[in-house]
């Protein structure tokens, strides 16, 4: 019969995610482990403490029942944790500390994979939970991965990226298994898509505590460290928001600890402390341990200054008493300018020279702010934003108080019946020289719902004629100091470096004559082809490639109300420039642009 030795009772935690998870306490590679983990391991010797690691990376289409490869439980102890395959150390790290707290046995259960996006990790059954991410849902995963698919562009490019795949081989094996909970470091692959990383992370809960048959199943996650990528605020965002959401979730704020220079911070014992703080607190009973970072509360807008009121503060400090840095502060034009931060109480109060009257502030914002505010515990204020809607007619008024009309042109009769331009409004012939060219676009929906952008830019030519309707020139180039204001969803607000204009009366293809970064050679884009310069189809367009979006469209110009009109990114076809929807008059009742310069 079989024999069960050394058997311990208590608490078992899974550590899952991608590198920053996986990043062990002991290895030979020195930029991928634990900065004094070597040091550590060699004076731990904690037999209550044990740990398992799935050792090889795996996947599969389909929920496997039992592991791959035998389980072996080792012991906290250094000829464990010196030898191979060594510990997660942010695993180590949290179990050393609860363990410490409170004298309760623990077993740790190692499954992660660097480079690995939030989907893979979700089993169906949570992304079955959350409608908008049906798209992932009714991805056909396959063990045979053959590359990729059209739909699969950008993100389920290799087969480790495929939707439930490691969760079915890495994890189901251990469910229904009585797990405490989920120690979770994860988001750097998610950073193109922070708009829906929140849901996801719904959807990765949901899907877990369903699985493991633990409805109170705890997840305690790390929020990503500053580092060089873009994108990595919007996820920070969505991170704190799901912790608001899922009161079963709690967020270690690391941005006083990141290494700017590399993407695995070495510092993986205040990751750890700030994890057990959190489930010392909630789940074991010690309320004198503070373990939640500040988060705002809620803002006023007094004068030239914001008031801004935080939660889990009862004072304020700052690295060697140095300023405050970080906060950005924008009027009505988007731009947002270095601010002061002031402390008062347990309030700040921030404003910026530059910015009379403020409408909106941001706060670690940027890919590579550092943290250096805390609360008295030490816990770091992480990334937020607030502030108050800009109105179509604040911004209106604000373009007419600093530009000059030159033309206004109602989309819906843009041509005159011989197929020159019917501007409502035409100065042209009062411009001379110029510096900026502004896009105002105002349009509303069948419904009723109220569309408005406005873009402006770099001069990119002399002539003013060459500004407006394409009807006899083509102007298709880099463009160079946008700002973008819209009160459309997914429309990235505030400056760009770079943006690019695709302003033609000809015919166009899709393949990338003027090598766009980014741009698809297969759908209608930022990245086209105009074939000659003949009276053709036309297109009128702007849009910021680096993030892969376009501002408004409109082509199609001789058509009429089957012109091709849109703000943001078509998302009823695989051409997010619009081409071919034909929907000014179909989805519109009124659609104008108004076109400025400074």
């Amino acid at each position: 019969p079989a024999k069960a030795e050394d058997v311990l009772v208590g608490e078992v935690w899974i550590c899952s995610g991608q590198s920053n998870a996986e990043l062990p306490l002991v290895g030979g590679n020195p930029r991928f482990r634990d900065g004094k983990g070597a040091m550590r391991a060699q004076m731990t010797v904690k037999p209550l403490v044990r740990y398992c690691y799935q050792s090889d990376y795996r996947i599969s289409a389909t929920p496997k029942d039992s592991a791959a490869l035998p389980v072996e439980w080792r012991r906290f102890e250094p000829k464990n944790l010196l030898g191979a395959p060594s510990f997660s150390a942010i695993g180590f790290y949290f179990a050393m500390h609860v363990h410490q707290a409170t004298g309760v046995p623990l077993g740790l259960v190692g499954a992660y994979w660097g480079g690995t996006g939030i989907d893979p990790w979700t089993p169906r059954e949570g992304t079955a939970t959350r409608p908008d991410l049906k798209d992932i849902l009714d991805f056909p995963a396959s063990d045979n991965w053959d590359g990729v698919t059209p739909k699969s562009i950008f993100r389920f490019s290799r087969k480790q990226d495929q939707p439930a795949v490691l969760f079915n081989e890495m994890v189901n094996p251990w469910c229904p298994f009585a797990m405490k909970g989920l120690v979770w470091y994860q988001g750097c692959m998610d950073s193109r898509e922070p708009e829906r990383y929140c849901s996801k992370m719904h959807a990765l809960y949901n899907g877990w505590s369903q699985k493991f048959e633990n409805p109170d199943m705890r997840l305690y996650f790390v929020q990503l460290a500053p580092w060089g990528f873009e994108g990595i605020a919007e996820i920070q965002e969505a991170q704190a928001k799901f912790e608001r959401e899922q009161p079963n979730s709690g967020m270690a704020v690391i941005n006083d600890v990141g290494n700017l220079g590399d993407i695995h911070p070495h510092d993986k014992l205040t990751v750890g402390k700030r994890l057990a703080a959190l489930t010392l607190n909630r789940d074991y009973g010690r309320k004198d341990i503070k373990c939640d970072s500040p988060i705002l509360d809620k803002f006023e807008i007094v004068g030239n200054t914001f008031v801004l009121t935080f939660k889990n503060i009862e004072s304020w400090k700052t690295t060697n008493n140095e300023a405050i840095r970080n906060f950005t502060v924008a009027g009505v034009n988007g731009v947002y300018y270095p601010a002061d931060a002031k402390i008062d109480g347990a309030k700040l109060i921030v404003s910026a020279p530059e910015v009379a009257t403020p409408k909106a502030l941001r706060y670690m914002w940027h890919m590579l702010n550092e943290g250096n505010l805390f609360n008295e515990a030490g816990l770091p204020l992480g990334a937020f934003r607030c502030g108050v809607e800009t109105t179509q007619e604040e911004v209106k008024a604000f373009i007419d108080k600093e530009q000059k009309l030159v033309y206004e042109v109602d989309l819906m009769k843009a041509l005159k019946a011989d197929k020159t331009a019917n501007y409502l409004t035409d100065n042209s012939a009062n411009i001379d020289k110029f510096s900026r060219v502004c896009y105002y676009v105002d349009a509303t929906l069948k419904d009723g719902t109220k569309q408005w952008l406005a873009v402006s830019m770099d001069a990119f030519t002399a002539n003013v004629k060459e500004i407006g309707l394409p009807l006899d020139f083509k102007q298709a180039k880099i463009v160079n100091n946008l700002i973008v204001l819209s009160n459309v969803a997914g429309i990235k607000n505030g400056p760009h470096a770079q943006g690019n204009i695709e302003f033609w009366r000809s015919n166009y293809g899709t393949q990338n004559k003027y090598s766009v970064p980014g741009a698809n050679g297969n759908n209608y884009d930022f990245g086209d082809d105009p074939s000659n310069d003949d009276l053709g189809y036309g297109s009128m367009q702007v849009h910021l490639f680096k993030e892969r979006q376009t501002l408004f469209a409109f082509n199609k110009h001789r058509e009429g109300l089957n012109a091709d009109f849109g703000i943001g990114n078509n998302t009823k076809s695989d051409h997010p420039d619009w081409t071919f929807r034909s929907n000014l008059g179909a989805e519109y009742s009124s659609a104008k642009i108004y076109i400025y310069v400074k």
